[in-house]
């Protein structure tokens, strides 16, 4: 079947929003999709539609869907720089466990230290750390890369681990650490106060929402299509088992766990608490928030 739709001005754009029972001035409308995708708009507008008829449900405004979306906005900013902190400390901590556990900082070329990894992982990893591909592929722009294989390229092809970590994708590195022992992996989980596999599974849907907060994806009423493990013997979190697993509530509750634990002194919750504040109009229950939400991430933090 061939698509039929043809482009739209901005103004039919805006036309389309008020002929389907969008309230609002249209000359706003206007000004804000000359700055924003329709489609990309669309995607705040399908709660407040008649999903049998397309239409607006009666009484919805443009400035709730401009809300929503500016709402989303500061949401994505502050997970993004809060997932930043920890892809951080996660770097520092795998490549500080790992190279002391091998007193060495290029025992991952052995595939032995990383029994874990299939031989087409361990390549990926090896590819990635390699001088071929930093200097000749990629052509980084890293002085110390450069420095490094200018001073000791004629006895290495591949960077330490603590310069090369820094290089690595959060996929990667996430890759990395899978494939260490299970010993390691516990001695590294153990400093989250988690299971080795409740901590790859949370690396990894912090991962996604990462890449979708960095390519500018909603995150609000959206089903994140990962539902991370949640540790077994604690009641804390066998109480949210099931109940909200792959809505962004729960990426908050894992985020402000694994901050804590870095440092108490974080300041990330009061910022999700007022981010709430500021945008009253937010039904929290569409990213699996409960009314009591701000208790439940109370009692994990004492």
């Amino acid at each position: 079947m061939k698509y039929p739709k043809k482009p739209l001005s901005v103004e039919q754009q805006a036309e389309k929003l008020l002929a389907r029972g969008l309230m609002g001035d249209k000359s706003e409308i206007i000004d804000f999709l000359n700055k924003v995708n329709y489609y990309k708009l669309s995607g705040y507008t399908f709660p407040f539609k008649n999903k049998e008829t397309d239409f607006f449900i009666e009484g919805t405004t443009f400035k709730e869907i401009v809300d929503i979306y500016n709402f989303d906005k500061k949401l994505r900013l502050l997970l993004f720089e809060s997932i930043k902190i920890l892809e951080i400390c996660f770097r520092m901590k795998f490549t500080y466990h790992f190279t002391r556990k091998y007193d060495d900082g290029f025992a991952y070329i052995n595939k032995n230290n990383l029994p874990k990894l299939r031989k087409d992982q361990h390549t990926r990893i090896l590819k990635y750390l390699s001088s071929d591909y930093l200097l000749n592929v990629k052509k980084t722009s890293e002085i110390y890369v450069k420095h490094f294989f200018a001073t000791y390229g004629d006895n290495h092809d591949f960077l330490p681990l603590w310069m090369g970590v820094e290089l690595l994708s959060f996929g990667n590195l996430n890759l990395l650490y899978g494939g260490f022992t299970n010993e390691l992996k516990s001695e590294i989980a153990k400093e989250f106060g988690v299971h080795h596999k409740v901590l790859i599974s949370w690396l990894n849907s912090l991962r996604t929402v990462r890449n979708m907060c960095a390519h500018y994806s909603r995150v609000w009423n959206r089903e994140l299509g990962i539902k991370p493990l949640l540790p077994d013997k604690s009641k804390y979190w066998k109480e949210l088992r099931g109940s909200c697993n792959n809505r962004i509530f729960i990426i908050v509750l894992i985020i402000n766990y694994l901050l804590m634990k870095i440092n108490s002194k974080f300041d990330f919750f009061d910022k999700v608490k007022k981010l709430f504040d500021d945008f009253p109009c937010i039904d929290i229950g569409k990213m699996g928030f409960m009314d009591d939400w701000k208790d439940k991430i109370e009692d994990l933090n004492r």
